[in-house]
């Protein structure tokens, strides 16, 4: 099964289980509030998902911070080149760097 594939399962599993969630119908605040969540967890899970398969040693594989959460991936993959010793992307570093 190839990636796109593998994203639209991803994604119509998530909808479905937003659209049948009552408490998204309680009020706007609630209906945008569990819709925000859903997106969280998508692109957490799709990000993962677009690393590839982790190896399973632990001297192979890093974990690392993004702005969507902790994923684990290849030592080698592009996103685990990041500067310094912090096991965080460089778009999160950035991030944090604004907020001071």
């Amino acid at each position: 099964m190839d990636f796109k594939h593998r994203a639209t399962e991803l994604l119509t599993k998530h909808l479905e289980e937003w659209e049948s969630d009552p408490i998204r119908m309680q009020s706007g605040y609630d209906y945008e509030l569990s819709y925000a969540v859903m997106m969280k967890k998508f692109e957490k899970e799709l990000l993962q998902l677009s690393v590839g398969n982790v190896p399973k040693g632990k001297n192979s594989k890093k974990k690392l911070q993004t702005r969507f959460g902790k994923i684990a991936l290849c030592k080698n993959h592009v996103l685990s080149k990041t500067v310094g010793c912090m096991n965080i992307s460089s778009l999160t570093q950035e991030t944090m760097c604004y907020i001071g």
